[in-house]
């Protein structure tokens, strides 16, 4: 089932090749997307990687419930519950560690020291995925190693083997969060996210591409995505189902917002917002953004930047890059 994870950000890439002036163009060509960690002898990348495996944010992010927290719901006694912990995924935003977490490794099959598929091994049982670069004598190898499951993919190390690389790295990152947030994205899509929402991710996609989107964390209030662009912005999506919305607008009218106001914010294709707590209205901060409606539900979606009484409501509240 298509669906987005609840963060994504920009990660450590690993380049592991005895020739240094390979890893200097590789460095040149990601440095601006990657923090890129390169090494010329493969036992001290390994040992780096090894290392580096202790930062783990989506196990952080999922706890089991006590059985005393279950009384009274429906099912068998024996059932095991969890918490996912979403009020928590913001903290990633202002976590210098996340980008020290490596997420790809590219390895040259013919290193000095120790090869590229025993190198691979070792990395066995780890998130991360590793692309093998490999001559022509040695791809019946790679093949092998492909099909076992040790590598992910293999290229073969020629002249114009870059751009072939640039776009495997991509889509070995998506697949890297998509495999560390799999356990997460099952409880979001058990509870109706629009994260899991088909329709949605490709709206989401657009997005990116649009805006040029480089991270992004799930927020549950206000709900939607807290993004940052590849120029260091800050941008909110706000994604709001029905209930959400008539539930702020009862809320407007139990605070006795006049009528002007109320009307101005439940307009027909915009979709309204103001911070509230422990059920009420804090604050006069209201607006009412342009959005389109995604899906079957359907979602309103819409894409701002962040006011202060927006961002006053993010805790902890993170800084567009300089």
């Amino acid at each position: 089932m298509d669906s987005i994870p609840p963060f994504m950000f920009p990660t450590t890439l690993v380049a592991v090749d005895d020739d240094p002036l390979f890893l200097e163009a590789l460095e040149f060509r990601l440095g601006a997307t990657f923090n890129v960690a390169t090494h010329t002898r493969a036992t001290a990348a390994l040992r780096s990687l090894l290392d580096a495996q202790s930062y783990n944010p989506a196990g952080r992010l999922i706890s089991a419930l006590p059985s005393y927290d279950l009384t009274g719901t429906d099912g068998d006694w024996r059932d095991q519950a969890v918490r996912l912990h979403t009020s928590e995924i913001l903290d990633l935003a202002t976590d210098p560690r996340r980008r020290q977490a490596p997420s790809v490794v590219i390895v040259d099959y013919d290193m000095p020291d120790i090869d590229g598929l025993a190198f691979c091994r070792q990395l066995a049982g780890l998130p991360i995925r590793k692309i093998m670069l490999t001559g022509k004598a040695d791809e019946r190898v790679a093949v092998r190693a492909f099909n076992e499951g040790v590598i992910d993919k293999f290229l073969s190390k020629d002249a114009e083997v870059l751009p072939g690389l640039l776009a495997e790295i991509d889509l070995a990152v998506g697949r890297f969060f998509a495999d560390t947030t799999a356990t997460l994205r099952a409880v979001l899509s058990a509870n109706g996210s629009f994260l899991c929402d088909p329709d949605f991710c490709g709206h989401f996609r657009q997005a990116v591409a649009e805006h040029g989107i480089v991270e992004h964390y799930l927020l549950p209030v206000p709900p939607g995505l807290l993004c940052r662009t590849a120029k260091g912005e800050l941008m909110v999506m706000l994604v709001q189902g029905p209930e959400e919305i008539s539930g702020l607008m009862d809320l407007a009218l139990s605070a006795s917002m006049p009528l002007q106001a109320w009307l101005a914010l439940n307009r027909p294709g915009f979709q309204p917002w103001f911070a509230t707590e422990e059920g009420r209205m804090r604050g006069t901060d209201m607006v009412a953004l342009p959005a389109v409606s995604v899906g079957k539900m359907p979602w309103l979606v819409s894409m701002t930047r962040p006011s202060p009484s927006l961002l006053s409501s993010l805790r902890p509240t993170p800084r567009a890059a300089h």
